[in-house]
């Protein structure tokens, strides 16, 4: 990867928002809402993920993870670029390596666990107000990537729910800071799971699972290379509207 952190085009998937302590509000969850479907909205269930992550070979699971934190990516780079901080060309060559990894060119345990040390050490430190938001997205995409690696190192289903995880809170939290919301008002939490941003990373993800239940017998290296470029075009809508 040779090209600027981030380029004039992609600032606008990030727009300045007032920040929200995420620990004040609840996560996208089936646990929210008792159990109980919200009219049509697709909702985050890690137990609907873990069925279906389970049904895959691990390294689908990894592909699976991969895609979740490669939609993220951009929210790093527009840290990077706003703060001055962090190490873009080093994460994206760690999302690289592990799209080469899951392709066939396979990682040793000790490169992986060494990626997987990078990435932490990269993790944006909290001590920039002017950047509250900001540092929460590129944290989501950071600890994305360590979660697909992790994935890819164990194999473990739950790797890959926290990625995704990850992937959906990043979006709760940017629509509650762009909408303001008052979390004692009625319905709030209903109005901000059906947004549009939230409901289409959810399908992603849906899709994705689906997809890869009927991709057991296809080539890996097709599949990875298929799901990267997806990955890496959606990751151009994922704060914004297509």
């Amino acid at each position: 990867w040779s090209g600027p952190a981030i380029d004039g085009g992609d600032k606008k998937h990030l727009p300045a928002v007032r920040h929200c302590d995420r620990s004040q509000r609840r996560n996208v969850d089936e646990s929210d809402y008792g159990g109980v479907a919200i009219m049509s909205n697709l909702r985050f269930s890690k137990v609907q993920l873990a069925r279906k992550l389970d049904r895959l070979p691990p390294t689908l699971r990894a592909v699976f993870a991969a895609a979740c934190a490669e939609r993220l990516l951009p929210a790093y780079l527009t840290f990077a670029d706003l703060a001055g901080q962090g190490e873009p060309e080093t994460l994206t060559r760690v999302f690289t390596r592990l799209w080469e990894d899951i392709a066939g060119d396979a990682m040793p345990e000790s490169e992986i666990q060494s990626n997987i040390r990078t990435c932490t050490d990269l993790i944006p430190p909290d001590d920039d107000e002017s950047l509250d938001v900001e540092t929460a997205y590129a944290e989501d995409a950071d600890v994305a990537l360590i979660c697909a690696l992790k994935c890819r190192k164990e194999g473990d289903s739950q790797e890959a729910i926290w990625a995704a995880k990850r992937a959906a809170d990043s979006l709760d939290h940017f629509v509650f800071n762009r909408d303001n919301v008052n979390l004692n008002a009625p319905g709030a939490l209903e109005r901000t799971l059906a947004d549009p941003l939230i409901q289409a990373e959810l399908a992603r993800q849906r899709r994705d699972l689906d997809e890869l239940l009927r991709a057991a017998d296809e080539d890996v290296r097709q599949v990875a290379a298929r799901f990267r470029d997806r990955a890496k075009a959606e990751s151009k809508i994922f704060f914004d509207a297509p």
